[in-house]
């Protein structure tokens, strides 16, 4: 991370730790996992005391823009009652800069298990270290039954797609069966900090899981997307077969036979001999 975001962190911290209506204060994104290179941005996570959090919102933008740099650009991002996050561009010395600043109630911290901390600064009432605790333990109550027959149904529906010659909808299919893969990589390693962003969790994976991953990132072409379907089918096999076994639970062997078959007959090219629904 740039220098100069690294200090613009560190007076937010300040700023925040000496203002009476903040609860906790964190740096998360590739920061918080200590995973941030020269290109990364800042990602910092704010909690208010509920009636503190429309005063906040009404001061942000201008607090933001005195302590960190001229603002080029303000987004506020997932606007509700009880959270947001602005990602702004701003300027500082000419140098040009994107931060991530969430703000948060302290009640809906207190709720949710989606909460990734990082780097928490301070903590005055312990929720934001205990919604970590929960988002670090999420791997654990992933339905993986629900997530495998996810998977099989969609890639059932790429011989759909394929036989219609629809590219559009294959390209569709293969986005969401990659995030379905990392979902099942990350329940494969709880207490892991995955975000469930897959673009960002990729880093984090095996040179062999990242290879798998890679696959679904096909040309906008239909018979090169078709090319890879049924690997792709073979590397998350492997992968939720092993997430079952650790969850204790049976994999869908008849459910995948079915949907190899499918594709199979759909005329995929590469497919590989029938024999393969012996596995």
């Amino acid at each position: 991370m740039h220098e100069y975001l690294r200090h613009c962190i560190g007076i937010l911290r300040e700023f925040w730790e000496n203002d009476s209506r903040s609860v906790a204060f964190a740096m998360n994104g590739s920061g918080g996992r200590s995973a941030d290179d020269e290109w990364s941005d800042a990602d910092v996570l704010l909690v208010v005391r509920d009636e503190a959090f429309s005063s906040v919102r009404a001061d942000i933008r201008g607090l933001m823009e005195r302590l960190c740099g001229q603002i080029k650009i303000w987004l506020p991002e997932g606007e509700s009652d009880r959270c947001v996050n602005y990602a702004f561009l701003f300027e500082k010395d000419g140098e040009q800069f994107l931060m991530d600043h969430a703000v948060f109630c302290d009640s809906c911290i207190s709720e949710s298990p989606y909460c990734e901390a990082g780097v928490i600064f301070f903590d005055r009432s312990g929720e934001l270290t205990r919604a970590d605790k929960r988002f670090m333990d999420r791997g654990t109550e992933v339905d993986i039954a629900r997530l495998v027959d996810t998977y099989l149904v969609y890639t059932y529906l790429n011989g759909k797609y394929y036989r219609r010659k629809d590219t559009a909808k294959l390209l569709y299919i293969q986005n969401t069966l990659q995030g379905l893969h990392m979902k099942v990589l990350s329940a494969l390693h709880p207490g892991h900090k995955f975000s469930g962003w897959p673009a960002g969790d990729f880093h984090f994976l095996s040179d062999e899981h990242q290879k798998a991953i890679l696959e679904y990132a096909n040309a906008p072409n239909r018979e090169e997307i078709a090319r890879h379907i049924i690997s792709e089918l073979n590397n998350f096999r492997n992968d939720a077969q092993a997430a079952c076994r650790a969850a204790a639970l049976p994999y869908p062997e008849e459910g995948d036979r079915f949907v190899l078959r499918q594709l199979i007959d759909a005329g995929l090219p590469a497919a590989p001999p029938s024999d393969i629904l012996n596995f």
